[in-house]
């Protein structure tokens, strides 16, 4: 997919079955692979967002969080990670 001069496009690789926010927004795509165009950025200046992914695994709601920043024709890549860690297990079991 090709970036328009005033737009920006945010790449995430999640699992499948997860839920995708960005700024607090639920988005509406799935599968592992989806991307996002925003458009109208004013080129010069740089734009903050906060991608979250949540879902359920082994019974509990997992959630990853990054910030990505875009300027006007850029593009970038995300992965977040929702595996439950050991730690994160031990720490719910109390």
């Amino acid at each position: 997919m090709n970036v328009p001069a005033d737009g920006g496009m945010i790449s995430i690789w999640v699992p499948d079955e997860a839920k995708v926010f960005i700024n607090g927004r639920e988005t509406k795509s799935t599968g592992s692979h989806r991307q996002y165009v925003s458009h109208g950025l004013k080129p010069g200046l740089t734009y903050r967002y906060e991608v979250r992914a949540t879902m359920e695994r082994d019974g509990r709601l997992v959630e990853a969080t990054k910030q990505v920043y875009l300027t006007a024709g850029d593009s970038q890549r995300v992965a977040l990670d929702l595996r439950v860690r050991p730690a994160e297990q031990l720490a719910s079991s109390r």
